[in-house]
């Protein structure tokens, strides 16, 4: 997978989230708007709500799996997996991933 197709099933998430979400939030405004004072008002307005939330959620899933899977040649700028050790267009190797945690400046600043 290169940048560009990245790029594009990245959109196809925040698109297809957002179109969800738009859905869901018609749903419950069509709902609280006709079916307020019958039975069919709570499963309705729940569904709604629970398509709305779905929706933000495919909009996320495409934001985080860019940060999770994906790093940048800090010589070219081009995108390459997360565990590659040289970069698919310069070919120079990628700095090593750093680690989550404390650096060690910040334990010797707090005295551990």
């Amino acid at each position: 997978m290169d940048e560009q197709d990245y790029i594009r099933g990245n959109k196809k998430f925040w698109i297809i989230g957002a179109l969800v979400a738009f859905l869901g939030v018609a749903v419950v405004r069509i709902d609280t708007h006709f079916f307020r004072e019958t039975a069919a008002f709570f499963p309705l307005y729940g569904l709604g709500i629970a398509i709305a939330i779905g929706g933000l959620g495919l909009i996320t899933k495409g934001i985080d799996k860019k940060r999770e899977s994906f790093r940048y040649c800090p010589h070219c700028m081009s995108l390459n997996p997360a565990d590659a050790e040289f970069c698919r267009k310069c070919k120079k190797p990628l700095p090593p991933v750093r680690r989550k945690g404390h650096s060690q400046v910040e334990r010797d600043r707090n005295g551990s």
